[in-house]
């Protein structure tokens, strides 16, 4: 009998409903050296799966001279997945976009003048060529390669519509079998009418569009309303915009591979993006339905170097966009340089949730239909109901908070938005929130509601032997047996129609949640620390950066264990929970451990002199002196350049190896891939108040010309074993 691997509402594993979230990481846009504590940071941030492009240009970038070596060897890459407990969601193409240049495709292919993207049987010979080298290499890795995706945009961005669209699909898919892979999941995205084939569509949305083919602001982005639409028209804009999906949604469950975990910046369109933008969208998504948070990316990089060219997308090569010849750090949770960042912590409060949760979530649909189920909120302070309830109608009403309720029979949640990005929604006192269906009434105690911030309750929530008819906090996760842990900005105030008796409720505030950290290895515990803790071989490792605080002052890790788990290596225990957290219930079942961490000294120092001026540009000599080397990649030193003006670059020998477009924000780059340089040149260029480049952040112009340089700071990252 063969085994099912999903049904219209979820992905199933070992025969239940599965909720993973998906993290993109291209190995070969980042040093090999680096994978295995990168993908600790991605496990740290909560993501159960890599997925990962395999980008044709570059690997085969002349026509038969294939190249799987150092920071492009797919084998390596597995097998650090695998050591790590990795699960992979292979993307092997043929075409990516992935804004690589022609999309992924080498030159040479591009040149041949055949029918790409169809099954044109030359075509097709030089795909099932390059797919056996890929087969070569993840072989021996099966047991970790989970699912496989076909080609990317199909029918959207290039390639045909239509039947024609959904054979090639098809071809594709027997294609990969023939040749050997075999995978749980077969997926195709499915957006903009794309072609799915036979496959599981799977969807995205972002709250920009850098791609968008002029510099002009947009619309209110729709993907922070509750909504039944699956579908953002928006993604590759530049292609065909507007499309209908090509499949009966209902058929298959919600799942996306390409919620923007950050976005490109494109030399026309600069978005800056803040980690609220990106946790308002995810919970929009959670709300409506989605049953997988699959992020692009979650991990940027670096171009690799091409032999022939420059690796990127441009327009000159046929691209919609210009996108740095190196850089892909899209503004991800992790940055370019391994950067774990405040985005990161926001999508982990999520992730840690459909960790313990999920299954169950899984099985509650939305209820759009406001006539089937209603949520009301009541303002004092107003005197009038401030909630739109269900499908939120419209993305430029920044004035109602938007809520919509995903429920079962037994129980469910209840999800508010008050969030759009660039536009402030209106702050709301003493809202009473109300969820009416039939057989449901719960009643919330009255809160405030500000503005910009999203949250969810739960309503007949299972807890050990009781439940909670209702709480005012979101759930986070489970320690053990008996402790369940939330996090709100309110007093915890809860219902159940049962004493609680061995279960314990710890209550944090949701700035502490976000600094929370799991590892396997400790089920029972839970760090609360502001730098991040990453699994370890034998145990745990705390991630310090000496612009943490002031030299000398120490970081506070605290270490809550529940039940009979009490052993905290070189914690020592304090006599009282912290004042971020509340307890209900057992609280004897909880006890906290504390450590401190020492900020670290930075070794480094950075001079800059203005050496020259070129037809308008600023080019600087930096030298770099340091107290002791720096050991890669156990320790990085970051520089930190604010600068303002068109694009920046940083020179080694001769060689471009790092540049970035402004955006108005600061740019990290890491020195470690570059054996720690005591000589580098800055390039700036110059930025005109004429030219057609759209930014959030607009920098100062001095007669109509941006190009300066306002300082640079050295800041040391290192590692240091916590348990």
């Amino acid at each position: 009998m063969q085994q099912t691997f999903y049904n219209h509402k979820s992905l199933l594993k070992n025969g239940k409903p599965w909720f993973p979230v998906m993290g993109e990481f291209h190995f070969s846009r980042y040093p090999a050296e680096c994978w295995e504590q990168e993908i600790r940071k991605m496990k740290a941030g909560g993501v159960n799966i890599l997925s990962t492009y395999v980008i044709w240009i570059h690997h085969e970038e002349e026509e038969g001279c294939f190249d799987f070596s150092g920071r492009r060897s797919l084998r390596d890459f597995l097998a650090a997945c695998k050591k790590w407990q990795m699960p992979v969601f292979l993307r092997p193409g043929p075409w990516a976009h992935a804004e690589a240049r022609n999309g992924g495709f080498p030159d040479w292919l591009v040149q041949k003048g055949w029918q790409l993207r169809t099954d044109d049987p030359r075509y097709l010979e030089k795909v099932k060529i390059f797919w056996e080298q890929i087969y070569r290499q993840t072989k021996d890795f099966s047991d970790i390669i989970l699912g496989i995706q076909m080609e990317n945009e199909y029918g959207h961005a290039g390639g045909l519509q239509g039947e024609a669209g959904n054979q090639h699909i098809r071809t594709l898919t027997a294609l990969a079998k023939e040749i050997g892979f075999r995978a749980d999941y077969w997926t195709a995205t499915g957006w903009g009418g794309a072609m799915i084939g036979d496959l599981i569509p799977v969807m995205g949305g972002y709250c920009d569009e850098p791609w968008a083919p002029f510099d002009k602001p947009r619309l209110p982005s729709g993907n922070y309303l509750f909504s039944a639409e699956r579908n953002d028209g928006n993604i590759a804009c530049d292609h065909r915009p507007g499309l209908e999906l090509s499949f009966p949604a209902g058929n298959y469950p919600y799942l996306t591979a390409e919620l923007g975990g950050g976005l490109q910046v494109t030399h026309h369109r600069r978005p800056r993006l803040s980690s609220g933008d990106i946790a308002a969208m995810s919970l929009a998504k959670l709300g409506s339905g989605c049953n997988l948070l699959g992020y692009y990316m979650y991990h940027g990089g670096t171009n690799p170097r091409g032999r022939l060219s420059t690796l990127q997308e441009t327009i000159a090569t046929g691209g919609g966009s210009d996108l740095p010849a190196l850089s892909y750090d899209f503004q991800a949770p992790i940055r370019e340089y391994g950067q774990m960042t405040d985005t990161l912590k926001e999508l982990k409060l999520l992730a840690m949730f459909v960790r313990c949760f999920g299954e169950s979530l899984c099985g509650m649909d939305p209820v759009f239909d406001p006539a089937a189920a209603s949520v009301t909120g009541y303002s004092e302070a107003e005197q009038q109901n401030t909630v739109v309830s269900g499908e939120s109608p419209d993305a430029a009403d920044t004035s109602r908070i938007r809520a919509i309720l995903r429920r079962s029979s037994s129980g469910g949640y209840l999800f508010i938005n008050n969030y759009q990005r660039l536009r402030p929604m209106q702050a709301h006192r003493q809202v009473t929130l109300q969820a009416e269906a039939d057989g449901l009434s719960i009643c919330w105690p009255a809160q405030d509601i500000e503005s910009q911030t999203c949250f969810f309750y739960p309503f007949h929530f299972p807890i050990g032997e009781t439940e909670l008819t209702w709480i005012n906090q979101t759930p986070l996760t489970r320690l053990g047996s008996h402790t369940w842990v939330f996090y709100g900005t309110e007093p915890l105030q809860f219902a159940a129609p049962a004493p609680l008796r061995q279960e314990t409720i710890l209550a944090l505030t949701r700035d502490a949640a976000k600094n929370c950290w799991q590892i396997p290895q400790l089920p029972e515990g839970i760090f609360v620390s502001e730098a991040p803790i990453l699994e370890t071989e034998t145990g745990a490792e705390i991630i310090l950066r000496s612009d943490l605080g002031a030299e000398g002052q120490e970081i506070s890790v605290d270490l809550l264990l529940a039940g009979s788990c009490l052993s905290a290596g070189q914690f020592l225990p304090a006599r009282t929970l912290p004042g971020y957290a509340q307890t209900a219930g057992n609280p004897g079942n909880i006890r906290c451990f504390r450590r401190a961490f020492p900020v670290p000294a930075c070794p480094a120092r950075c001079r800059w002199t203005l050496q020259k001026e070129l037809s308008g540009a600023l080019i600087y000599d930096l030298e770099i002196s340091y107290d002791r080397p720096p050991v890669f990649p156990e320790e990085e030193l970051f520089l930190r350049l604010d600068f303002a003006g068109d694009a920046a670059e940083l020179w080694l020998g001769g060689q471009c190896v790092a540049d970035q477009f402004y955006y108005g924000d600061f740019w990290e780059v890491g020195l470690g891939r570059f054996g720690f340089p005591q000589k580098l040149t800055l390039k700036i260029f110059p930025l005109h108040s004429s030219d057609r480049v759209l930014l959030d952040v607009k920098p100062e112009f001095t007669d109509g010309v941006c190009c300066r340089l306002n300082g640079i700071q050295t800041i040391l990252e290192r590692k240091e074993e916590v348990l």
